[in-house]
């Protein structure tokens, strides 16, 4: 079921974090656009039913990540970054 996921949330390109990535758009919507991306069997659905129904999921996040790129002349620089909502940086790269 996490293989499924992973690959939903990853796009048609099949690589996480670019543009084409997809979302669940709600809790209540969570089986029906898994669904609608890959054949889930009953026990799948019963199970990710009582996967959600238990709270182990949700389409809420305290993270965020920035994307930002600068140029000056011929000199530019890249930085990606995960920020949680309170301000804290967890991840910094740049690249």
């Amino acid at each position: 079921m996490a293989e499924k996921i992973i690959e939903y949330r990853a796009g048609d390109d099949g690589k996480e974090g670019t543009s084409d990535d997809n979302i669940f758009e709600s809790i209540s919507s969570i089986v029906t656009q898994l669904g609608d991306f890959a054949a889930l069997s009953a026990y799948e659905l019963d199970n990710l039913n009582n996967i959600i129904s238990a709270g182990f999921l949700t389409t809420v996040s305290s993270y965020f990540t920035v994307h930002s790129k600068a140029s000056i002349g011929q000199m530019s620089r890249e930085i990606t970054c995960v920020v949680e909502k309170n301000g804290r940086i967890v991840s910094w790269r740049e690249l």
